[in-house]
């Protein structure tokens, strides 16, 4: 199997890419490569910018554990991605489809987005710059949404740090049914003060808190 980063042609399932509705601005496209099988696995991917005068993307790369992922930004080219992913054994998947604004996962499992919060317009309005590195840093508590999980207690172990995570809506959603790993790709309608959206990237460990004692869903 050949593929590269760019077309993300991959072992199941449709490109996963995020295309925002509206032209207006600098738009995020992020593109995902495979990920590798087994406990420590390698991923990678590009956070492109579509739009005249909006510069250049990143280039990440994750090694994935168990219970956090090690993230490595960088200006590179992934050109030699594909390569290196040719004598190395990669994990299939599955992308999720959306019944009625419910994600499925399995027969046991389901996600989907909480309820709006009534009070973040107003202080999202008050800071002194509207964008999410902004948000992250003057919210004190409750500072992001995650999804409603029914009958898995999820670990969130990454999220791509230039998205705000707060009344945002579920654009493609990837399932690694081996490893249990969940990848969503969420968007965001507001954007910055810039006009440059603010989509993001969040990568779940469904069968998480393995690593502890006592699962904090159990508490």
């Amino acid at each position: 199997m050949k593929w590269t980063l760019v077309l993300m042609v991959a072992s199941l399932g449709a490109p996963l890419a995020v295309f925002a509705q509206s032209d207006v601005g600098c738009e995020q496209v992020f593109l995902l490569s495979d990920k590798t099988k087994g406990d420590h696995a390698l991923m990678f991917y590009r956070e492109d910018w579509q739009g005249d005068g909006c510069g250049r993307g990143k280039f990440y790369t994750l090694f994935i554990l168990p219970d956090r992922v090690h993230s490595f930004p960088s200006d590179l080219r992934g050109n030699w991605v594909s390569r290196l992913f040719e004598n190395l054994p990669l994990e299939e998947y599955v992308v999720l489809t959306d019944s009625t604004g419910v994600w499925r996962i399995n027969d046991s499992v389901t996600f989907r987005v909480g309820k709006p919060d009534t009070t973040f317009e107003k202080r999202y309005s008050s800071l002194p710059k509207q964008n999410a590195q902004a948000w992250y840093w003057e919210c004190a508590e409750n500072c992001n949404d995650t999804l409603v999980f029914e009958g898995a207690c999820p670990e969130r172990i990454y999220r791509h740090p230039g998205g705000l995570y707060k009344d945002f809506s579920i654009r493609e959603a990837r399932y690694y049914p081996e490893s249990q790993f969940l990848i969503v790709l969420t968007e965001q309608a507001r954007r910055d003060e810039k006009g440059r959206s603010m989509h993001g990237l969040i990568i779940f460990n469904v069968n998480g808190w393995q690593w502890l004692d006592t699962s904090p869903c159990d508490r």
